[in-house]
């Protein structure tokens, strides 16, 4: 994609689809990159269920849209403004481009999507970001051995019963090795990028996103001794045994399955890029969303 403009810096924007307020917010920040010499493109998608008259093109004189891996291309950087569902739906997309991303939370926990709109612009034009890589990692679906459908995922991978189904019967393995066979309502296969969000609920465990591994952690297990397991990123087969069950990827995309398919996870060649500030940490994050901090530690700070 080239530039109107070969002396702007060209940023990407993502905005929450069908949210007027953050078209609002975003209408405000993209006057304010123009006003600083970038030029902001905002990603189609982000336009669609909207009225017209409110999203964010619409709200700010010049500004235009085009397919966000085109923007991607020839971008300083892509700008989610949203919450942890906006951002992973935009990471899928830019799946294999090698342009960072960074996330404004307009949503509610935001895990992902921990930077500020205050000075945004200012330390991008001053380059004042660390980049973070998370690993992509791959779900491919077979059935009697041929593939049915395969993508990435940075959260997780969720097998699941349908809603008139009782309970699955799924076997794991890992390589030559079974890791166990199990009846339960599903199977969560998270990254440590994802391991603050289903994972986390169903009772999984918390990994600093740069270790190397993949949790397995079942949701509403007949046996109550199966807790969540952490396993290399690699070389995992899950199989289901019940023709009413289906596959969620990232929250988004979903697969229908039927009894026998097999499911193989290993990790991507591809990483995500992510922008943090200078002064990230990881357990910063975890001390501020879940409010970790005793209140006498509140009270002197």
């Amino acid at each position: 994609m080239t530039s109107q403009n070969s002396d702007l810096i060209t940023l990407g924007i993502v905005v929450r689809a069908n949210d007027p307020r953050a078209h609002g917010v975003a209408a405000t920040f993209a006057e304010n990159c123009m006003a600083a010499g970038f030029m902001p493109i905002v990603s189609e998608d982000s336009l669609k269920d909207l009225p017209t008259e409110k999203n964010v093109c619409s709200l700010v004189d010049g500004l235009r849209s085009a397919d966000l891996r085109t923007i991607a291309e020839d971008a300083k950087a892509v700008i989610v403004l949203g919450g942890d569902g906006t951002f992973l739906n935009a990471a899928t997309r830019l799946y294999g481009i090698d342009c960072p991303i960074m996330g404004v939370n307009l949503g509610h926990l935001g895990f992902l999507t921990t930077g500020t709109l205050d000075t945004l612009i200012d330390d991008l034009k001053a380059d004042h970001f660390k980049v973070q890589e998370r690993s992509y990692y791959e779900a491919t679906l077979t059935r009697d051995g041929k593939n049915v459908w395969q993508g990435p995922f940075l959260n997780d991978a969720v097998i699941q019963r349908n809603a008139d189904e009782k309970m699955l019967n799924l076997k794991v393995e890992h390589g030559t090795w079974q890791v166990l066979e199990m009846r339960a309502d599903g199977l969560i296969i998270s990254s440590p990028t994802g391991s603050t969000a289903y994972n986390l609920s169903a009772g999984g465990p918390i990994m600093h996103p740069q270790i190397d591994a993949i949790v397995l952690a079942p949701i509403c297990p007949h046996n109550m001794s199966f807790r969540p397991v952490v396993v290399p990123p690699s070389d995992i087969r899950i199989t289901n045994d019940s023709p009413l069950a289906h596959m969620s990827v990232d929250g988004r995309k979903t697969i229908p399955m039927q009894a026998g398919d097999e499911v193989l996870i290993g990790k991507s060649e591809h990483s995500l890029k992510i922008l943090v500030t200078e002064d990230y940490n990881f357990f910063d994050v975890l001390r501020e969303k879940f409010g970790w901090d005793s209140p006498h530690t509140k009270r002197n700070k």
